[in-house]
Order: structure tokens, then C-alpha cells, then sequence
């Protein structure tokens, strides 16, 4: 979900929150399954602030508020390949073997 968070669904201020009104699958924006589907997050105090912090003056409500290195939104493999796969491995959670990566369970692998 925050792959395609737009600031169009980020609210700030006295009732801080994000809206889940929308979904990014396969480099798409599209409506969400279901209506029920739809959450309302509220943001802790510490949070709304940084966001405030981040959002740049102009920015358009359809803007990713976490783009890419060229202001389109963060694609899943990219972010899972290049960051979340390193960390995993990094903290021990998961190990690299050849070009596959497995989780621990208690026990080295």
C-alpha cells in the first residue's frame, strides 16, 4: 500500500490519517476490490509530523509520496530486490543460498 501512497490520501493536521481507497498492482493504480476494502490509518502525532515535514509545497494530489528516483511510484520488486532482500538476509532473518533466499527458523540453514 505505501508503494503507491499518493498525498491525495494522506491527511494531515488535527485528525491525522491515510485513506485506503486505491491499489497499485503491476505498476497500475486501480479501485480496491471491495468497499470494504477502504480504511481509514490514523497517524501518530510523530508520523504526521515527518510527513509534513516531507511533502513537498506544490505537491499535486495525485503525487507519489514515495517516488522513485524519477517521481513515479516505487515498484514492489524493485524495493523487495534491492532493499528489503539485502536487510533480511543482513539481520540474519534470511540467508542467501545461490540466488535463492530462505527464511530462518530457529536453526541456521
Amino acid at each position: 500500500m505505501l508503494l503507491g501512497l499518493t498525498w491525495g490520501n494522506v491527511h494531515l493536521g488535527d485528525d491525522a490519517h491515510i485513506m485506503v481507497a486505491e491499489q497499485m498492482y503491476r505498476g497500475q493504480r486501480k479501485k480496491l476490490k471491495t468497499d470494504a476494502s477502504m480504511a481509514r490509518l490514523p497517524l501518530s502525532a510523530s508520523m504526521a509530523s515527518w510527513l509534513t515535514e516531507l511533502r513537498p509545497t506544490d505537491a499535486a494530489a495525485d503525487v507519489p509520496v514515495f517516488p522513485s528516483a524519477t517521481g513515479t511510484p516505487l515498484n514492489y520488486h524493485n524495493v523487495y530486490s534491492r532493499v528489503l532482500r539485502p536487510a533480511l538476509e543482513k539481520s540474519g532473518i534470511a540467508v542467501q543460498i545461490g540466488t535463492m533466499t530462505v527464511r530462518k527458523r530457529g536453526k541456521d540453514v
